[in-house]
């Protein structure tokens, strides 16, 4: 192959013998050997987007190579002036670099013949639909035409990437977005306006914006409470859309490969832009659940506090609530599976009190005994009512936190604040009925998602990793059912609905 890729970048064969002997019949001894003096090496390291797709780049480029082998002398000649650097990175510098790219490369009839010819030829798959909007239709003729501008923009990449690298740019969207302004040129299309039946003039460019808008604007009722967060830091629909289309153009277009349909191509980018930017534009902080160490054998970490309440004048209040407590648990104890209750009893280090059993415990008491603080039980009557609320979870088909009760964090995954909004985790929570439903009957507590009390609870336990733990018959305990994620974030959102 003419080209290939090597450590991130990708380098052209100049002694390849194939294209010898065509720069032979096109070129004199001089002219190849000025040829062969030129650095071969395009470096993509400021275009990290592009390394899954080097090896198609280099591919299609050696294609075009091999058809139009006489604009390897301008290509290199480009390469070099890249690399001297005589042109300045300023926005007139890299303008003269495009129209050079421009008049010595593309400004091509094989070149451009070949590109339409194979495009046209490949191309056997049918998009279009039966929509009656045109501006939002794409034909197969829109969809040829987009895959040769694709195809035209991998030929001349490898420059564009490797004058960022020289002048060490990290992001330079206004490059790409005027060659692919120079490309389109050169596939333009005429058609006849159905409604009118005037030949109109079809724009790629404005036809991928269109589609762009659309879609992001389909999402604002199904992700509302995204959009209404969005819109208190002055992002809107329309922003978006812009941000989208750019990236798609300067980022995604290149990377569309020959006989794929552009409608899906789109969507999927469309998709997993929107989840970027949804996940990526607000973050919800929450302590890490981390494991209560215990003061004695007798009585539990909240002994201290139990005492103080006792200190403060609350005794009669703190009396009444041990027998509504002492009460609840005489009418639940066939929950409570003796032999584990006794194996944990007498094996202090086997039971593991840790901050989400306690949060969750402490729901579980104010809605089935009264507004009584988990701070006032003793070690017997939390074991106890953790053991009830673990059976009630148990046939209430939560088997993740029926799971979770018992076991015990992962030290090393605890020491650290996690983010449970990077990534997928937050947007399936947020996008769900369950969580639309939860988030309405909150909304008197006046909190945006960076202080979504329900995010940060889910965020707090679901991100947590647990260890299988030892049962009272020596056994090692874990949820009967694969529980991933999503499902744990279902049953915890069950759960506060009940509430």
């Amino acid at each position: 192959m003419i080209v290939n890729v090597k450590d991130k970048e990708l380098v052209i064969n100049i002694n390849d013998t194939k294209l010898i002997k065509s720069l032979k019949k096109i070129h004199s001894a001089d002219e190849i050997s000025e040829i062969k003096s030129i650095d071969p090496s395009f470096n993509f390291s400021k275009r990290r987007v592009f390394h899954k797709s080097l090896d198609l780049i280099a591919e299609d480029v050696s294609t075009l190579f091999s058809v139009a082998p006489h604009l390897v002398l301008p290509y290199m000649a480009i390469k070099q002036l890249i690399d001297s650097k005589e042109l300045e990175y300023n926005n007139e510098g890299k303008q003269i670099l495009i129209e050079y790219i421009d008049e010595n490369i593309l400004y091509d009839d094989k070149l451009i013949e070949f590109i339409s010819n194979y495009v046209e030829e490949s191309y056997n798959i049918c998009i279009e639909g039966t929509t009656k909007n045109n501006q939002l239709q794409f034909k197969d003729s829109h969809a040829k035409a987009i895959l040769k501008v694709a195809l035209a923009f991998r030929f001349v990449i490898p420059l564009l990437a490797h004058a960022m690298h020289v002048y060490g740019e990290k992001k330079d969207d206004k490059l790409f977005l005027e060659m692919f302004s120079k490309i389109t040129e050169y596939f333009a299309q005429e058609e006849i306006d159905e409604e009118t039946g005037e030949v109109v003039f079809v724009d790629i460019n404005i036809k991928i914006q269109k589609f762009v808008e659309t879609s992001v604007q389909n999402t604002l009722y199904s992700d509302k409470v995204i959009w209404n967060y969005l819109a208190n830091k002055s992002v809107n629909d329309k922003i978006v859309a812009i941000e989208i289309h750019r990236s798609i153009i300067t980022s995604m277009l290149p990377k569309l490969q020959l006989n794929k349909s552009i409608v899906s191509f789109f969507h999927v980018i469309i998709k997993k832009q929107l989840e970027y930017i949804f996940t990526a534009k607000f973050k919800v902080d929450y302590k890490p659940i981390t494991a209560i160490r215990t003061d004695s054998d007798s009585v539990n970490p909240y002994v201290k506090i139990e005492s103080k309440l006792v200190r403060s004048g609350s005794e009669v209040m703190n009396t009444m609530n041990k027998v509504d407590i002492r009460i609840f648990i005489d009418m639940y104890k066939d929950m409570i599976d003796q032999e584990r209750f006794n194996f944990y009893l007498s094996n202090e280090n086997e039971f593991v009190i840790h901050t989400a059993q306690s949060k969750l415990l402490t729901f579980f008491v104010k809605k089935n005994i009264g507004n009584i603080s988990v701070y006032s039980l003793n070690r017997l009557e939390y074991i106890q009512l953790v053991l009830i609320a673990r059976e009630w979870f148990n046939r209430s088909k939560m088997p993740f936190i029926t799971y979770m009760m018992l076991a015990r964090p992962v030290p090393d995954s605890t020491q650290r604040k996690v983010n449970f909004t990077k990534g997928k985790a937050s947007l399936e929570v947020i996008s769900s009925k369950l969580y639309g439903k939860l988030s309405k009957e909150y909304a008197h507590l006046g909190h945006d998602l960076e202080n979504d009390p329900i995010l940060q609870f889910l965020g707090e336990i679901t991100s947590t990793d647990f260890q299988f733990y030892t049962d009272y018959d020596g056994s090692t305990y874990s949820p009967k059912e694969e529980i991933n994620r999503k499902i744990a974030n279902v049953e915890l959102m069950r759960f506060i609905d009940q509430l």
